[in-house]
């Protein structure tokens, strides 16, 4: 039987959703991490001419480029290990005006993902491999040849959407629709599709998506193209509920001051801040660890800096300002470029060459107590402490200050998929339509006591649900939300966003009795107003014996996915004669 929601039961909640809903240290875990982190640098370089100069700046702003890097003959030097550092950069092309033109830019966003990549290659998943095989690096030269194949694939996917959006000749609905779909997230499951290993592949692959701090507000897009509320006041504090579903979670950072403001301060090594950081005055992350309460009581971030290159080897702690960046010596990453980079087993190491042909991909030794070994922890990983508000850094004068004040601004995840949409017949001749839900990776230690389905069309109301299994339907109740008409008020969901055309909410009848937990699959069968199949529609799920909020989370499907951000790492014009540098670039079981 499924029962009516009561309004205004849902208004109450909301109310108190709105007035409190801060997370506390004391509520909160206390350390969440996830091993297979590894620390890839982004402007790493390999191959015959590793050890060759790259491009730097002249005092009129023109990049110098050596000889050598312009003459180039083989087809392996093609794959720009000469040129990896300034990956806009192609031997035998016009140099231009302004390495700020758009020739020049870093790869975070790419090395941030290959990071996440990694992460799930070791919990089986596929993600992206070379020539669609989905392979797991072998060594940083494969790490580094993913960092440059993704780039090129996720390039192509844009492409494929800018032809159509540009295309006159197809109906305006098309081309709009094309447009949406030119988003970060979206983009990233495409490719992920391409090499079978995204949402298309159900329990088996893979999701993108991207949430964004907006004043003391989590927002995100849903299945309609429209931003809602995430029902969290920070990003950090969603953090534990991806780590405990084994996701994976980069940070988009920003700092928003540029040229003259910077000189002297220890942010003029962020060559990457500007004023625009949804352009391209940015820098990508990968989130290792979290500790709710931190050394300063807010909480700290440890996370992976594609940035960071430890000079004195592996092994060294490599998370330095001075070791930030990716030109200079060992003395100062802003010093002009030395005539002859040193080979990789000289002291003096530089940032352009991390690590010697077939190194071992850099992440921790075995868990200690549930943490990474003290060394590899301070070697890899960056430790972010957080401010009083939790939405900027506040890290204490010394070597390490370069990030104090700079901002999170969006947190991109990559998940494991929560809920399957079974079209009807797929259980067999005659049976309905349904989903399937889940809490993600086999090991993954969340729990679901709640969870809601949101469609995103008047076309794809639900009418009916039931729980096909009759042990688990024992252990459920299930709501049905009426859409907005004439006999039905706009309903508003828990956390106040908008919700025209109904839902579901299916919930546990007492407490983690019958919960959803460890990989276990529960079915829900539904009916819908027009007979169609969901396509479009928001998934949200909780575990409500958990009072901080950690566990409240989110995925949409079928819609646009997310907020559509830049790419490509720059720095701002101003910038340039502050650093006066050659290189501008950016850049389950089935529970019975």
């Amino acid at each position: 039987m499924n029962r009516r929601v009561d309004r205004r039961v849902r208004a109450a909640t909301l109310l108190i959703v709105a007035a409190g809903g801060s997370l506390s240290a004391t509520s909160a875990s206390a350390q969440v991490w996830l091993n297979n982190v590894p620390d890839t640098y982004q402007h790493q370089r390999w191959g015959a001419r590793a050890a060759q100069n790259i491009p730097r700046m002249q005092a009129n702003g023109n990049p110098v480029v050596p000889a050598a890097n312009i003459a180039v003959a083989g087809a392996a030097d093609a794959r720009g290990d000469g040129t990896w550092a300034n990956r806009g950069y192609f031997p035998g092309t016009a140099v231009p005006a302004r390495p700020d033109s758009g020739f020049f830019y870093g790869l975070c966003f790419q090395a941030s993902n290959v990071n996440q990549f990694y992460h799930f290659r070791q919990l089986g998943y596929k993600t992206f491999g070379g020539a669609g095989a989905g392979l797991n690096p072998a060594n940083e030269t494969q790490q580094h040849d993913q960092v440059q194949s993704f780039e090129t694939a996720y390039n192509a996917e844009r492409s494929a959407l800018l032809a159509v959006v540009n295309n006159g000749a197809l109906a305006n609905a098309v081309r709009l629709d094309a447009l949406k779909r030119i988003n970060t997230p979206n983009l990233i499951n495409s490719v992920l599709n391409t090499r079978g290993a995204g949402p298309n592949q159900g329990l088996a692959g893979l999701k993108a998506q991207n949430f964004k701090q907006v004043g003391n507000q989590v927002k995100y897009i849903g299945a309609d193209g429209t931003e809602k509320f995430l029902g969290k006041q920070t990003l950090a504090s969603h953090i534990p509920q991806l780590f405990r579903a084994r996701d994976m979670a980069n940070l988009r950072l920003a700092y928003p001051f540029e040229g003259a403001d910077l000189a002297g301060t220890p942010q003029q090594g962020l060559w990457w801040a500007g004023t625009t950081p949804d352009g391209g005055n940015f820098h990508n992350v990968t989130v290792a660890g979290y500790d709710a309460a931190g050394a300063g009581g807010n909480g700290t971030i440890y996370f992976a800096d594609p940035d960071s290159n430890p000079l004195g080897g592996v092994g060294a702690n490599g998370n330095r300002n001075i070791d930030a960046g990716w030109v200079g010596t060992t003395a100062d990453w802003k010093a002009a470029e030395p005539a002859a980079v040193p080979a990789a087993a000289t002291a003096g190491q530089t940032k352009e060459k991390r690590f010697a042909a077939g190194a071992a991909v850099r992440v921790p030794g075995a868990f200690v107590a549930g943490q990474p070994p003290a060394a590899d922890r301070t070697g890899l990983y960056y430790e972010g402490t957080l401010g009083a508000g939790r939405k900027e850094f506040d890290i204490a004068a010394g070597g390490f200050d370069r990030y104090d004040g700079v901002q999170i601004r969006y947190l991109e995840t990559l998940e494991t998929i929560k809920a399957i949409a079974k079209p009807a017949g797929a259980g067999g001749a005659g049976s309905a339509k349904g989903l399937s839900i889940t809490t993600g990776a086999a090991d993954a230690i969340n729990r679901i006591t709640d969870f809601w389905i949101f469609p995103s069309s008047s076309d794809e109301v639900i009418t009916a649900a039931t729980i096909p299994d009759g042990l688990d339907a024992g252990n459920w109740s299930i709501d049905l939300i009426d859409a907005f008409d004439m006999d039905s008020p706009l309903f508003i969901d828990d956390w106040g966003n908008e919700r025209p055309f109904g839902g579901v909410h299916v919930s546990t009848l007492s407490g983690s009795l019958g919960a959803i937990e460890g990989g276990d699959l529960l079915d829900l069968e539904y009916e819908t107003l027009t007979t169609l199949d969901l396509s479009a529609w928001d998934f949200i799920y909780n575990d409500r014996l958990d009072l901080s909020l950690e566990s409240l989370g989110v995925q949409s499907y079928g819609g646009y996915a997310g907020y559509n951000l830049a790419t490509e790492q720059i720095p701002a014009p101003g910038a340039l004669g502050l650093f006066g540098l050659g290189l501008i670039f950016s850049a389950g079981r089935r529970r019975r």
